[in-house]
């Protein structure tokens, strides 16, 4: 292209002599095809652990070999979530809205709770699947996750007592109508 033909004569010489032409680029649209593949990989990472569990409740692996696959897959989750926070600091810092960036990542099907964790650098664990199981059973399957249960409830028990107490009340209830279905 001729400079006397260009629209920003400023920016076609400083692109002849550099190689460089400044260009305007939509934030969050570029946000949003990164946000997809991120997502295809947090999906990939979370039927690993699926699989594992179908196998497990199927008896083809063992109980070593299906916290393996939690570990894994937990680990992979949690690479693709710190590269997730990493993309809404650079949308962020080259001008994209906060609430521009939260609702693409939402549009990409991220959680809310897991958006707001990832607003504060927080990487959410891999939930892990109990299958309604009681209290006793997660305690003898998967003791590092009644370990978790029982932090966060001494957490809420001081944070919100009366919260605490009416989820008490309302599990009770839960509790009594299961057993008068059986």
């Amino acid at each position: 292209m001729k400079i006397s033909e260009s629209e920003n004569i400023k920016n076609e010489i400083i692109g002849q002599m550099t190689g460089y032409k400044v260009m305007t680029v939509d934030v969050n649209k570029q946000l949003g095809f990164k946000m997809s593949d991120l997502k295809d990989e947090e999906s990939e990472a979370r039927r690993l652990y699926n699989s594992a569990v179908y196998k497990f409740d199927e008896n083809k692996i063992s109980k070593e070999e299906l916290d393996s696959a939690y570990n894994q897959a937990n680990t992979e989750q949690k690479d693709v979530y710190l590269r997730i926070i990493d993309n809404m600091k650079a949308a962020s810092f080259f001008g994209a809205n906060d609430n521009d960036i939260t609702m693409t990542m939402k549009d990409n099907g991220l959680s809310k709770s897991t958006i707001n964790s990832l607003w504060y650098g927080e990487t959410p664990e891999l939930k892990t699947k109990t299958d309604g199981l009681n209290e006793e059973e997660i305690k003898q399957k998967n003791p590092e996750l009644y370990k978790r249960m029982k932090e966060a409830e001494s957490r809420m028990k001081d944070k919100l007592p009366g919260m605490y107490k009416r989820g008490q009340e309302l599990l009770k209830k839960i509790n009594e109508r299961k057993k008068g279905a059986q």
